[in-house]
């Protein structure tokens, strides 16, 4: 059995391989990423537009959502509600002011101090006007009717936190905080509920049966069950092959994100081998990857990740520190640096 600590860290460093993997060729199509890279297309971290390595976006708000909920952690440790969404929509305002709007607080915690997470990564422009005109999203106030793929990407870890009764409803909620149409959400909520069950030991084919008795239980639910059932009958019908990827979608709505992400795990067990799978397209092959090294990751752990993928991406201490201490709210034992309750009060300010 995987331990929670791990499988907090897989998704983190998975879905960070996967960004810094598939970003680069994020706005070409398969013809080109083959002329460039060779027949089989990406196969290593290549150079993108900003460092080495360089993750996007995608990775730097799993960080703020991982921060918000340490901070609903403290808060319920403390005697207070146990509030993540609210706790997760405070820590995505606080990304937020690192992308040229306005400006951090003096006691807003690490993450808005550090140079690296500061200024813009890839297409974030519709979470942070979400979140700046609708700072609360939910279902009876979405805050627009965007349907990109970006929210699915923020739903694992408070997955994992919330466990398999709760965490279909959580990623829910926690996409409406940026993205309002049925097919986004409830895309969230089946990424959700399969991490949840991944991390509790089932296998991935009844974690997706799981999440599917979930989704057909809410409206609306039409194009997102589609697609989910897309994916499990193309992975036992198809090849794994960039083609049959794109006969799946281009990634760049939820739905679509979801169905490719699913196939790739469905039809590769190995990590690496799914992530290839999931960046090798002609759509949205930073957010594909990173979803999928994302579940990847709670399935098996960071030990999974090849040493070289590790040692090119940037943020991995970073990652490690908040997937550690992630750990340490949610069960306990010594933060894997010593910090006292001071430090991580520092780290993680908390009101009540």
């Amino acid at each position: 059995m995987v331990p929670l600590r791990c499988r907090l860290s897989g998704v983190l460093l998975g879905g960070a391989v996967g960004d810094a993997l598939g970003a680069p060729v994020d706005r070409f199509g398969l013809h080109e990423i083959r002329a460039r890279l060779g027949q089989d297309g990406v196969q290593e971290i290549v150079a993108s537009g900003y460092r080495w390595g360089a993750v996007t976006d995608a990775t730097r708000t799993a960080l703020y959502v991982a921060d918000g909920v340490i901070r609903a952690c403290r808060l319920r440790d403390r005697g207070g509600a146990w509030d993540p969404v609210g706790e997760i929509a405070r820590a995505l305002g606080r990304w937020v002011s690192t992308q040229g709007h306005g400006e951090p607080g003096p006691a807003d915690g690490w993450l808005v101090r550090h140079p690296r997470l500061r200024g813009r990564r890839g297409r974030g422009d519709v979470s942070a006007s979400a979140l700046l005109a609708t700072p609360n999203g939910s279902r009876a106030n979405p805050p627009n009717a965007a349907r990109g793929s970006a929210a699915l990407v923020r739903v694992a870890l408070p997955a994992l936190a919330a466990g398999p009764a709760g965490a279909f409803s959580l990623g829910c909620d926690v996409a409406l905080l940026t993205h309002g149409h049925p097919d986004a959400w409830l895309s969230a909520g089946v990424v959700a509920g399969v991490a949840s069950r991944l991390a509790a030991g089932e296998g991935l084919p009844d974690a997706v049966a799981a999440a599917r008795s979930e989704l057909v239980r809410h409206p609306d639910h039409a194009a997102v069950l589609g697609a989910l059932d897309g994916a499990v009958r193309a992975s036992r019908t198809s090849f794994a092959s960039p083609e049959a990827v794109e006969a799946l979608g281009s990634g760049r709505t939820a739905e679509t994100a979801l169905a490719i992400s699913l196939f790739c795990l469905l039809k590769e067990e190995d990590l690496r081998k799914a992530v290839l799978l999931a960046v090798n397209h002609s759509g949205a092959s930073g957010i594909t990857g990173c979803l999928a090294g994302q579940l990847a990751g709670v399935r098996g752990g960071p030990a999974e990740i090849p040493a070289r993928w590790l040692e090119d991406v940037e943020l991995l201490a970073e990652m490690e520190a908040i997937a550690d201490d992630l750990a340490y709210h949610l069960e306990g034992g010594p933060t894997g640096e010593g910090l006292s309750d001071d430090d991580l009060e520092l780290r993680y300010p908390v009101s009540a």
